[in-house]
């Protein structure tokens, strides 16, 4: 019973952290796209003041198409960061899988302890009953 509550608690340590992760993950790209959308947003008012202001057009400002980036026409190049933040990744995913090791073995022990008490119980419920012979 102690090794089963030791495992649970293992378990629920693990998944825990594994939530925790991903809500900080989850915040840190948000407030990336949030820079990045203010940036975006205070370089678009830059621009129209240098158009209006600056070079006294009056013509509408038109977008260009997004680029499309298709194997032939090649991707941008990963930064150095990128691999900075996959390689901690990695490592991170690696030293948890380690410490989850440790506690499969605590499961197969609890596994095995449990299946032994059904064969006991299944023991208990088919006895043998001598029968009376006539």
């Amino acid at each position: 019973m102690m090794l089963q509550m030791e495992w649970m608690q293992a378990r629920w340590e693990r998944e825990a952290s594994l939530r925790s992760d991903a809500a900080y993950a989850k915040k840190f790209l948000q407030l990336q796209l949030n820079i990045a959308d203010a940036c975006n947003k205070a370089q678009l008012r830059e621009l129209e003041h240098i158009r209006t202001k600056v070079l006294q057009s009056r013509k509408p400002l038109t977008l260009p198409k997004p680029p499309s980036f298709s194997s032939s026409g090649g991707s941008p190049s990963p930064k150095l960061k990128t691999f900075l933040i996959m390689a901690r990744f990695i490592a991170r995913t690696r030293i948890a899988a380690r410490n989850w090791a440790g506690q499969e073995a605590v499961r197969q022990k609890l596994r095995t302890a449990i299946e032994e008490k059904r064969q006991i119980k299944r023991s208990k419920q088919l006895k043998v009953v001598a029968a009376d012979v006539y």
